[in-house]
């Protein structure tokens, strides 16, 4: 094999091939086979094969998991060869898209073809605040990548390995014998195409006989059948704070709870963590009953007051970001596009050179406060009774208060709730300034959804922007 790794990192650094008619049912039978071989974790048996189909379609999907079966037969430089190449692969077609959207010499031709199919529709978006001309082009990256996890998620739950992985953790865990069911992929409302592409990202719920009694000091909930339902998250690069999360899973009667986090491990190139699956109902703050909304901002400060000591954790600063994606954005739009965000234009700009002191006084305040840094309808549940579940924990850091409040921007109680904040801090023996609070859920926030604005062409978004953080520079 180790003489054909260089025909392999070319074969990344090309385009995909189109495969000849003569060789479809050849590729057909050699997908189907390497299932089965992957499935069953005959890695070495999967190799030969796996090489073959990547020399006839030379897709990024192939090279990956024959990357993924190197590393997995200890074989780490070649595998990171190959994955070096898909990963600058990956890079020209975001560059090669950028220029094309920005009209850029290098993709004039492509960037002239786009912009007469979309000038009508693109219009009208920019009008209404939809999704533009680009925004479109977000849409189907967002539904291909949607379509990618499924493949991702697919591929996991057929892979005997990973499904053993998964049962011994959990029963490790939980100091009982736990039995495989069944398996099935999970949807995600947003989806990072880079995450699903070239991280081999998947998220899928697998659920467990459980043979014995489980303490309840555990804290996991069974179904009316008595089975455990385990949510399972993968990718090449996992991002999980391993200590913060068992530490959190002990935690009660701070009106929050995390799902019981049962651990992770490493097979087939994949990085896999496991978690209790806890249902999402996706129902907007501004949606919620009075009672629920209070409940929320109350764990939100269980979460911002809660002692670290002895969980080594790192300070996690989100307002280092780089500025280029105002410049991305601008360049992409068309013609007829500028001129309906030429208004907008300006203002941004403003701001942009306003946010290194805006971030100043936010570290001024000190980052000492365990914070989510990702609190929203995705990732928060509110039971009728109990605790409200905060699960997705991968962006929390050591922060400053009024980051997790944010979300509340568009609740018409939001000072009264902002006001129900900090009277549970001050139960906690925090003592924190009103004016600080409203100036770091504001200026974060609002940075936030500028951005997010401008990148999907939603102009309602860049204006509530707009209006948050030029509030705190008058």
């Amino acid at each position: 094999m180790s003489e054909f790794i260089d025909t392999f990192v070319d074969l990344a650094n090309s385009k995909p091939k189109h495969v000849a008619v003569a060789a479809r049912p050849r590729v057909k039978e050699l997908r189907g086979r390497i299932k089965e071989l992957l499935g069953a974790s005959r890695f070495d048996d999967a190799l030969p094969l796996l090489s073959e189909l990547a020399e006839l379609t030379a897709e990024s999907v192939v090279l990956k998991r024959l990357a993924m079966t190197l590393r997995h037969l200890h074989r780490e430089p070649e595998a990171a060869r190959i994955i070096a190449a898909l990963r600058r692969r990956s890079a020209r077609r975001l560059k090669s898209r950028n220029a094309s959207r920005a009209g850029t010499k290098a993709g004039a031709k492509a960037g002239e073809k786009a912009g007469r199919r979309r000038r009508g529709a693109g219009a009208a978006g920019s009008r209404t605040g939809v999704r533009g001309a680009s925004g479109e082009e977000v849409l189907q990256e967002e539904m291909a990548a949607g379509r990618r996890l499924q493949v991702n998620a697919s591929a996991l739950q057929d892979n005997l390995r990973i499904i053993e992985g998964l049962q011994t953790l959990v029963s490790e865990r939980l100091e009982t014998q736990v039995t495989h069911v069944k398996s099935e992929p999970v949807k995600r409302a947003r989806v990072s195409p880079s995450r699903a592409n070239m991280y081999m990202r998947s998220y899928t719920r697998h659920w467990f006989e459980v043979a014995g009694a489980v303490d309840p000091g555990k804290r996991v909930s069974l179904d009316a059948e008595g089975r455990l339902a385990v949510f399972a998250k993968s990718a090449l690069n996992l991002k999980v704070h391993a200590d913060l999360e068992r530490h959190l899973s002990g935690q009660h009667g701070r009106g929050f709870r995390v799902p019981f986090f049962f651990g992770t491990f490493e097979d087939c190139g994949l990085q896999i963590g496991a978690w209790e699956y806890v249902p999402a109902n996706a129902v907007p703050i501004k949606d919620q009953s009075q009672e629920n909304q209070e409940r929320i901002v109350r764990a939100i400060a269980g979460v911002n007051s809660l002692p670290l000591d002895g969980v080594e954790h790192v300070t996690h600063d989100r307002l280092t970001e780089s500025q280029r994606w105002f410049e991305r954005a601008l360049g992409s739009l068309d013609t007829s596009q500028r001129e309906k965000w030429e208004a907008l234009r300006e203002p941004t700009a403003e701001l942009q050179k306003q946010r290194i002191a805006c971030f100043e006084r936010i570290r001024s305040l000190g980052n000492t406060f365990l914070t989510h840094n990702d609190i929203g309808i995705a990732n928060l549940v509110v039971p009728d009774s109990g605790d409200a579940v905060i699960f997705d924990w991968e962006n929390s850091g050591l922060a400053t208060p009024g980051i997790d409040l944010g979300f509340l921007t568009r609740t018409p109680r939001r000072r009264q709730l902002v006001g129900c904040y900090l009277e549970e801090m001050r139960k906690y023996g925090h003592e924190l300034d009103r004016a600080d609070v409203d100036f770091v859920a504001d200026v974060t926030w609002g940075y936030r959804i500028l951005r997010r604005g401008w990148t999907k062409r939603q102009i309602g978004l860049v204006e509530l922007g707009l209006k948050l953080v030029s509030a705190h520079l008058k």
